[in-house]
């Protein structure tokens, strides 16, 4: 396909394409993906890009933007409101055999995947924090680094399908039941959900929740500490203060309350 024929599709495929302020990355059979994120800009915005990137499409409410690149950075100059980062990238997977591995190794935060249909996922390196399925394939919620093992099954037969692999896919779709119907059973008042919602997208420091939830400082800290005796909170203790993230379980535990 011509460069100018696969920008058209991109174009067009933008007005159907679902993003989010965490990035969606959507595998396609061939290995090809397509990353889309939305951001809010503040003036000049740095966004981090993932893999090698080509047919970077930035556009905001107005049309299309100008932005440069630097150090793995898409730099952009926009007024306050939301940019929409789009582009495709081969570089996020590879392929031994038959088995696919998409590998994001940059912490960047919460990714969600959107895999395609007649996918058998064979393995991960961690449980996803969400799973659902979708008319388009398997949607998985994971927390940044990650990789994920698959296996594209257009025309399986006797012949060309290893019986290991059909193991392998039937070991992973039993974890994926398992980790769907896992639940965090934490009892959670409106204090507890108003700490974990308000740490969902970045780790924050005592100050910052206490003036943002109005809460005694005694109040707060004795809430912390007992969300970090059930793991769902870390706190680093530093001279200069402390700095309170998000654990996976406390994300699960976040998730199985919306």
């Amino acid at each position: 396909m011509s460069t100018g024929a696969k920008a058209s599709l991109i174009i067009i495929f933008l007005a159907f394409t679902e993003v989010s302020a965490h990035p969606i990355i959507r595998v396609y059979h061939d290995g090809w993906c397509l990353v889309s994120q939305l951001v809010e800009a503040d003036n000049l915005t740095a966004v981090k890009l993932l893999g090698e990137p080509e047919m970077i499409m930035v556009t905001d409410r107005t049309g299309p933007l100008d932005y440069n690149l630097s150090d793995g950075y898409l730099l952009v100059e926009a007024l306050s409101g939301e940019v929409n980062v789009t582009y495709e990238t081969q570089a996020l997977t590879s392929k031994v055999g038959k088995v696919w591995t998409l590998t994001v190794n940059e912490s960047i935060g919460l990714v969600e995947v959107r895999l395609p249909k007649k996918v058998w996922i064979v393995g991960m390196s961690d449980l996803p924090l969400e799973i659902r399925d979708s008319e388009g394939g398997l949607v998985l919620l994971m927390e940044s680094p990650f990789s994920l093992d698959y296996v594209v099954l257009e025309r399986p037969s006797s012949n060309d399908f290893p019986i290991y692999l059909l193991i392998l896919a039937i070991a992973s779709l039993i974890l994926l039941i398992w980790a769907l119907r896992r639940q965090v059973r934490v009892d959670l008042d409106e204090l507890d959900r108003s700490i974990l919602f308000s740490l969902e997208h970045r780790e924050k420091s005592a100050s910052e929740l206490r003036k943002e939830l109005e809460v005694p400082k005694s109040t707060l800290w004795r809430r912390l500490n007992r969300l970090e005796s059930e793991g769902l909170v870390r706190i680093k203790r530093m001279d200069q203060g402390s700095s309170i993230r998000l654990t996976r379980k406390g994300r699960r535990a976040l998730s199985s309350t919306k």
